[in-house]
């Protein structure tokens, strides 16, 4: 792969860009045209440097023995039905860490089963991989530290499918990941490709062929590999629940009906409850103290005890009095009151976690008011900090995005409209909040602002300062707002008339509105308004539908002074959002969004060590 690195030299205090003009002299690095292999093998020096990972079964379809093997016992199974089979090769495939090829057969499976992906399967189908796998498993893991009683899950989930409980397949995702667990695994009894299809061999013969001999097969096992660019490791979310947020250790997740909570990065999913409405379930946050706050379109709801039980929360405006969401021309459109464009909303700020965001809307799910909220008790009590003005643009006329009829939202008495916030950001050297909002101009109006709010803990009262509105080819239409050690980071999302002021940069938070004071870290060149910051790691994406890139990321690990961009190709025309700080395993999490704001996938990335991926 050819990676070219950027010095940040190269771009600095240059202002006023014009779209492919005044590029670098070291050239910022163009789409590329080979995509990382998905079964790319990392060097020994890049393995030692990795933190360990789950062992999952090593099932490459390099193995003609292999995947003949498995195509042979799951058409036997199964009877050559084509939706059953498909549906074990999800699970099999899983296994065994080839990710193109789950998700072919995934969506082959919702082809002839009309059913979503890494969803329940029906029940004969069901039934037979867990009887499968319950003889298989306890084959593989028997003497190596797995207690009996764990295998147990396979007769629960048989249970389970026979009544129709739904979501419990999940937990057989989990317990054969936690299997392939390298810390439930004794070195002697760790599992190989031969040894996995010597059992599943004599497994399903067990099963179909009484007669047939019993196979050998023991072997030092290979870990399997993510994919991986020079500067990160990457891989979609395992197969289970949408994972929606995550924090340390703990993910939140939802799927049909339900909604789960993770204790171990998703590896297990031990709390969950019904929740009818979960797939329009647009925010949610992981409170420190482990409360959970989620939102669907227009409602806000709170869980205290892991999921045991939950309850709405009326939101309060600045004087106290409720908050209600308006009531929708088109109850299918009833607005994004609550979704976000980032993913950062907590800080820790005098002792106190305050939960701050504003919404992104006014795109999808019908018109809304644009606000900004926050709690500072652990998100028993939410209350509006700001509201927009009223834009005559997106009224709500019933459609997904609102229009120029209907009714009006928003504050009357307030002059400022925008179309939605892109970014809400604490800066703690002066104890004041950033946000920047979208979209367009209007007239002798501007959507794109930058404010800054500063939080009177003792009365409870904000006061909001306009810093800057400009229009939307300016360095104003920007998103990702970062501090680090009190200096402002972001990237700007301009379009519109060329030229476009786009890149990344920084500056003195006080000389925001002085573009000579600005330092320009990077250009991009294509429209980006994600970018999140930790430990020296600067991550951010491409807006697919006005970028070459199908699924492009820019990165640099050393805080700006090198730079370079990916384009993950295999994952189609995404527009990555909601960027995640890291959990405890090192993975941030991103959205993956079709289009631009549909949602699709989710992707976890890893950055490597800076000094390895500059060697």
């Amino acid at each position: 792969m050819n990676i070219n690195k950027v010095l940040t030299k190269d771009y600095e205090n240059i202002s006023n860009w014009t779209l492919c003009e005044n590029k670098p002299n070291t050239n910022p690095i163009q789409t590329q045209s080979n995509p990382i292999s998905e079964t790319k093998k990392c060097s020994a020096e890049q393995s030692q440097s990795r933190p360990n990972e789950p062992y999952t079964f090593c099932l490459r379809s390099g193995s003609v023995f292999g995947n003949f093997s498995i195509f042979i016992i799951a058409a036997r199974i199964f009877r050559y039905k084509l939706s059953y089979f498909l549906n074990y090769l999800v699970v099999v495939l899983r296994l065994g860490g080839s990710y193109q090829l789950v998700h072919t057969c995934a969506k082959f499976t919702s082809v002839h089963r009309n059913i979503l992906p890494y969803t329940d399967f029906g029940m004969p189908c069901a039934l037979h991989i867990f009887a499968f796998y319950r003889k298989l498993f306890k084959k593989l893991f028997t003497g190596s530290g797995v207690r009996e009683s764990d295998f147990n899950v396979f007769s629960r989930l048989e249970t389970a499918q026979r009544n129709n409980v739904p979501g419990q397949v999940y937990n057989f995702y989990r317990l054969a990941q936690s299997l392939a667990d390298s810390e439930l695994i004794i070195p002697q009894q760790r599992i190989t490709r031969r040894r996995f299809l010597g059992a599943t061999a004599v497994t399903a013969s067990g099963i179909l062929m009484p007669d047939m001999r019993r196979l050998d097969a023991n072997q030092t096992v290979t870990p399997s590999d993510f994919p991986s660019t020079d500067h990160f490791w990457y891989r979609l979310q395992p197969a289970g629940p949408y994972i929606d947020s995550q924090r340390d250790n703990k993910a939140f997740g939802f799927a049909d009906g339900t909604i789960f909570l993770s204790e171990d990065n998703a590896r297990t999913w031990p709390h969950s409850i019904a929740f009818p409405n979960a797939h329009n379930i647009t925010f949610s946050c992981i409170m420190k103290n482990g409360n959970i706050l989620f939102a669907t379109c227009s409602r806000l709801y709170i869980s205290t005890d892991n999921l045991k039980t939950y309850h709405p929360i009326t939101v309060k405006d600045a004087d106290g009095a409720d908050y209600m969401p308006h009531s929708p021309q088109n109850r299918e459109h009833p607005g994004w009151y609550f979704h976000p464009l980032d993913g950062v909303h907590t800080w820790d700020i005098n002792g106190v976690e305050m939960l701050v965001w504003g919404n992104y809307c006014n795109v999808l799910g019908g018109a809304a008011p644009v606000n900004i909220y926050y709690s500072t008790d652990n998100g028993h009590t939410v209350k509006i900090a700001y509201t927009f003005g009223q834009n005559p643009h997106y009224r709500d006329n019933g459609s997904a995005g609102g229009g120029s009829t209907g009714k009006l939202l928003g504050d009357p008495e307030n002059p400022v409209i925008c179309r939605h916030v892109h970014c809400v950001a604490y800066d703690p050297a002066d104890n004041a909040f950033y946000t920047c909002t979208g979209d367009t101009d209007r007239g002798l109006k501007h959507e794109c602002h930058w404010l800054r709010g500063i939080y009177d803990a003792d009365k409870d009262k904000w006061c909001w300062t306009v810093l800057v509105s400009d229009s939307s080819n300016s360095r104003y239409k920007s998103g990702g707002i970062n501090f680090v050690d009190g200096i402002l980071f972001w990237i700007a999302d301009a379009n519109g008339p060329k030229p476009h002021d786009r890149g990344i940069f920084r500056c003195n938070p006080a000389d925001i509105t002085k573009p000579e004071a600005h330092t320009m870290l990077f250009n991009p060149l294509y429209e980006s308004a994600n970018m999140i910051i930790q430990d020296s790691a600067i991550l951010a994406s491409h807006y697919a539908p006005a970028s070459p890139y199908a699924t492009g990321f820019i990165i640099s690990l050393d805080m700006g002074r090198t730079w370079a961009q990916y384009d993950l190709k295999e994952f189609g025309r995404r527009s990555p959002v909601r960027f995640h700080k890291k959990n405890s395993d090192g993975w941030f999490r991103i959205d993956l969004r079709s289009g631009w704001i549909k949602r699709a996938e989710v992707l976890f990335i890893k950055p490597k060590q800076a000094s390895k991926a500059r060697n």
